[in-house]
């Protein structure tokens, strides 16, 4: 659950100790990447990248650093169902993963100022969790018509 408005707010040293965590964190994420770029798919890379994701969510919503924690579970549900192989561990899902990825450090700076930059970050978030729907990956793709985003069914190949 995320923090409220009238709870106590945190100390100081918890905000760094989650700061410097993830910061570890991202390193961790962007370590494991490449290997799973390589061989998207079941492994120690898809198992540590959803480890990491799931520290984020759980340390982010507990400092209230909401954006970061939704995206992170985002991104950790999307890797759930490829561990469970719902989703296909290809392309777009590698892919996917890496614009989170890319967007999670400004997430924690923005909380780490404490500034509006949270929330200019998490005015993507709604783009970004678009991305991670459960048939996102394998049916749809976004298409940009006059200024209007629509999203356009792709064509499944019959086997």
């Amino acid at each position: 659950m995320g923090r409220v408005e009238d709870e106590e707010p945190l100390d100081a040293e918890i905000i760094e100790i989650f700061l410097e965590e993830a910061g570890e964190v991202l390193e961790a994420i962007g370590a494991q990447l490449p290997a799973w770029r390589e061989a998207p798919g079941p492994g120690v890379p898809l198992t540590e990248l959803r480890r990491a994701f799931h520290t984020l969510k759980g340390s982010g919503r507990m400092v209230g650093a909401q954006v970061l924690g939704e995206l992170a579970w985002s991104v950790e549900n999307l890797l759930n169902r490829v561990i469970e192989r719902t989703l296909p561990a290809n392309r777009e899902t590698v892919e996917a993963v890496e614009r989170a990825w890319r967007l999670m450090p400004s997430l924690v700076e923005a909380f780490a100022s404490r500034g509006a930059g949270d929330r200019a970050a998490g005015d993507q978030l709604p783009q970004a969790c678009l991305l991670y729907t459960p048939d996102a990956a394998e049916e749809r793709s976004r298409v940009e018509l006059g200024g209007r985003r629509v999203i356009k069914k792709k064509k499944r190949e019959e086997r």
